[in-house]
C-alpha cells in the first residue's frame, strides 16, 4: 500500500462493506429511525474501529491469521477469529 491510510481504508472496506456504510444509515433515516443512528455511530467508533485496529495489530505481531493469533494467546480462544 502507498500509505497507512490507504491500508486502513482497504481493511475497513473489506471488513465492513459498502452496504453497511451507505445503505443502512440511509434506510434508518428514511424510515424515521434517526434516534437509532446515534448509538450506531457510538458503537462503530467505540467498538468497531478499535477491534479492527486490534485485529490488524495482532496479525502483524504474530504474522498469522485470525485463528492462529487468538490460538497463540490462549488455546480456548482459537475460535474467536472465525
Amino acid at each position: 500500500f502507498s500509505s497507512r491510510l490507504a491500508f486502513y481504508f482497504s481493511a475497513v472496506g473489506s471488513a465492513v462493506g459498502f452496504g453497511n456504510v451507505w445503505r443502512f444509515p440511509s434506510l434508518v433515516f428514511e424510515y424515521g429511525g434517526g434516534a437509532f443512528f446515534i448509538p450506531y455511530l457510538f458503537a462503530l467508533f467505540l467498538v468497531g474501529i478499535p477491534l479492527l485496529v486490534l485485529e490488524i495489530s495482532l496479525g502483524q505481531h504474530f504474522q498469522l491469521g485470525d485463528v492462529g493469533c487468538f490460538g497463540k494467546i490462549h488455546e480456548r480462544a482459537r475460535g474467536v477469529g472465525l
